[in-house]
């Protein structure tokens, strides 16, 4: 699907101002009518964000009273649902605040668009994190075994908009992402970390390494929502979407080393492992390819390319949000 296709939709997308949704936004904002939520006050938005500001809503999912007066005003065709608190930790603070973002905001979404009319297809982001420590590759099908509130909190959020397809039909499908990287993206995740470290020439702690990840880069999922936004025969259903390739965080970070000549600042074994550390994480990526006809277009190499030259030439302009002082 190309996405000038859409001109005549009203697409909505929550969480857009997250790594996911400046991505997707800078590849629709041009062709359709795009309304975009996030917690941002308008005002602080930084102006080399690729956004509408005419058409952005601050709104915070967990007020049921305003999530459903936004919805019901906007009256979307296509709501992309990226919005989510992603805290790993396991605290109670952390399990509270979690549940009620991911848990309390979805559900809010599920009422409204059961309100209105407009409503063509509505694509929920979870994660792989749900699968937890299982053998790959992890198949769709598989029991789950969340490890985090944060993956509990999406299992949930899963399983409840499929039962409500099952009873009023609901025209909503679920996409599990493997670990994403590209542009824009924040260095709480561990290429972004890599990187923006090692153009500033600082050392990097990291544990041995030796714990296996699929990385996908964020325009592999752009891809996966455009084929199947227009489409009706997902509803219901669950999807992963990657590559079906894992490698080790020691040889990702080296590439990346490699890359900017800082390969002598990796400092493996200087961090302990996490708890119920999950040693590899791989995609099943049959369903998808099969019902939909994808398969990953961007290589690991190609996208680690693409990135770091990303943050060679944009670091400075981003990084007050990058880092966390931008509100």
């Amino acid at each position: 699907m190309v996405w000038q296709e859409l001109k005549d939709k009203r697409v909505l997308i929550t969480g857009a101002l997250g790594f996911v949704g400046l991505n997707l936004l800078s590849q629709l904002q041009e062709a359709n009518e795009v309304f975009s939520t996030d917690m941002f006050q308008k005002e602080n938005i930084p102006s080399f964000f690729p956004l509408d500001v005419d058409n952005y809503h601050q709104l915070n999912l967990t007020d049921r009273n305003a999530t459903i007066k936004l919805i019901e005003s906007i009256e979307p065709n296509y709501i992309i649902h990226l919005a989510a608190s992603t805290d790993l930790s396991r605290t109670f603070d952390a399990v509270y605040k979690t549940l009620e973002a991911n848990i309390h905001g979805t559900l809010h979404i599920y009422e409204a668009v059961s309100r209105i009319k407009s409503l063509e297809h509505l694509i929920v982001l979870s994660t792989s994190d749900v699968y937890g420590q299982i053998s790959p590759p992890f198949k769709e099908d598989v029991p789950l075994y969340p490890a985090s509130p944060y993956s509990v909190s999406k299992a949930s959020v899963e399983m409840y908009g499929q039962m409500l397809y099952r009873i009023h039909e609901l025209p909503v499908t679920i996409l599990r992402s493997f670990n994403l990287f590209g542009a824009m993206q924040k260095p709480i995740r561990l290429i972004p970390y890599l990187i923006t470290n090692l153009l500033m020439g600082k050392p990097v702690p990291l544990t041995k390494g030796e714990q296996k990840r699929e990385y996908n880069h964020v325009s592999d999922l752009i891809s996966v929502i455009a084929k199947i936004l227009p489409r009706t025969d997902t509803y219901g259903d669950v999807f992963n979407v990657g590559s079906g390739k894992s490698i080790s965080i020691r040889e990702v970070a080296k590439m990346i080393g490699n890359m900017l000549g800082g390969t002598h600042l990796l400092n493996f074994g200087e961090l302990p492992y996490r708890e119920n550390e999950i040693w590899d994480m791989r995609s099943s990526t049959e369903k998808l390819r099969e019902r939909i006809g994808w398969s990953s277009q961007i290589s690991l190499e190609e996208g680690l390319e693409q990135t770091v030259e990303w943050y060679r030439a944009h670091y400075e302009q981003w990084k007050d949000y990058l880092v966390g002082t931008a509100t």
